[in-house]
Order: structure tokens, then sequence, then C-alpha cells
């Protein structure tokens, strides 16, 4: 579904901030699918990376 909507999952945006090395990871565009969901997202990003930084 990820690539036919044209948007990432929170594994390969997980892998790209840690292949990219970056220092944090800051998700900021959710699918309208889970606008209302955040924190479930948060929490699966957080298990692919430790770089996530979660904005208040």
């Amino acid at each position: 579904m990820a690539r036919r909507t044209h948007h990432l999952t929170t594994r390969a945006c997980a892998d790209i901030a840690n292949e990219a090395n970056v220092r944090q990871l800051i998700a900021f565009h959710f699918s309208h699918r889970y606008e209302r969901k955040r924190d479930d997202v948060y929490r699966e990003l957080a298990g692919f990376t430790d770089r996530l930084a979660i904005p208040d």
C-alpha cells in the first residue's frame, strides 16, 4: 500500500535515517490514515531506530 500511495513505511523511514546517520529523525508528515494514530506511528518507528525525536 505504501508504494501505491507514494508514502514510506515506518521501517523504510527508519532505515533511511539509520543509513544516513542522522542525529534525529523527526516524523512530520503522516498519511491521512494515521493522523489520529501518531503515537502508534512513533512507537513503531522507535522499534526500528534510536534516532527518533518526538515533537511536543
